[in-house]
């Protein structure tokens, strides 16, 4: 088992480089620059700025005197568009948000798609399992562009009881958590329905029957952690995208989390932001997928960790 948690994080190590040098490279091959958007100034000017941010150089220079910061330093470089500020300080700041929205829709995905997985794999072939199927599937259908503003209609605007947008109290998080939370509970419930349904008709589930365990101990103590190995290993990219926060989650209700920020950057080409926070999404994604092989691993004990 050590060994191979060794072996995945020199994987993890190698590929976070890959996926680093890749985004460096591209977002300087994209059309247009940082300044381009900017007034027309004098060329002396235009120069003296490419030279404060090191973009005069040859970009396998810039390459390796960014990456010499980021290994030795942990300086993920300046912003071309926020004056006076890191890359690092604005992660910093936006990070923390993401990762609160991220963790109540993580907790609010889980709550809901788990029970309701289970219960439309025991409840197969009943009337309440095709009302509950019926309103998993809508939710896997409706995408979050949609949802967000439905959830501001109602709750917000039609009821009264969130605000509508910002970030300032505990109240203003429920609905972004909402909007980002229900089409992952969806895709929980489906999941964990159909590992249930595959797990109910095994061998060692009928011989647990057969010693008189009750159809609750049957599901909850046999039939539950084997029926979760695919959840988990969905859990790993979809935790990623929930804790690193949603760009139009974050966009419908004004949050200043990393997605706001990236696609300020990706439209300003804030090279250096592009590339902090494609990195901070790679590193968390591999992180979390690394721990949902490890869960998957200690629920099925047929799982080999790869």
């Amino acid at each position: 088992m050590i060994r191979l948690l060794l072996k995945k994080l020199l994987e993890s190590v190698l590929l976070l480089l890959v996926v680093a040098t890749l985004v460096f490279v591209l977002v300087r091959l994209l059309p247009g620059g940082p300044f381009d958007r900017e007034r027309a100034v004098p060329p002396a000017v235009d120069a003296a700025l490419r030279a404060k941010y090191r973009l005069d150089a040859p970009i396998l220079g810039q390459y390796r005197d960014w990456m010499v910061d980021l290994v030795v330093h942990g300086n993920l470089g300046p912003t071309f568009k926020y004056p006076n500020r890191t890359v690092n300080e604005i992660i910093a700041v936006s990070l923390p948000v993401s990762l609160q929205i991220g963790s109540l829709a993580l907790a609010l995905a889980l709550a809901v798609g788990l029970p309701l997985g289970v219960l439309g794999a025991v409840w197969r072939g009943r009337p309440a399992n095709a009302v509950l199927m019926a309103a998993v599937t809508l939710g896997v259908s409706i995408p979050r562009l949609v949802l967000g503003p439905l959830l501001v209609l109602v709750f917000a605007l039609g009821l009264g009881l969130f605000p509508v947008a910002r970030w300032e109290t505990w109240r203003h998080a429920i609905l972004p958590a909402l909007c980002a939370a229900l089409p992952v509970g969806a895709h929980i419930a489906r999941l964990a329905r159909t590992g249930m349904l595959d797990v109910l008709g095994a061998d060692f589930i009928r011989t647990a029957r057969a010693k008189g365990l009750s159809e609750r101990q049957a599901v909850l103590r046999h039939a539950l952690p084997v029926a979760l190995a695919p959840v988990v290993s969905f859990l790993g990219p979809a935790a990623s995208g929930l804790l690193v926060g949603s760009v139009v989650v974050e966009r419908i209700f004004d949050l200043p989390g990393m997605g706001r920020y990236f696609v300020d950057a990706a439209a300003n080409r804030d090279y250096n932001l592009v590339t902090g926070v494609v990195l901070v999404y790679a590193s968390i994604l591999v992180v979390l997928d690394a721990l949902a092989d490890v869960a998957r691993t200690l629920l099925d004990r047929r799982t080999e960790l790869r």
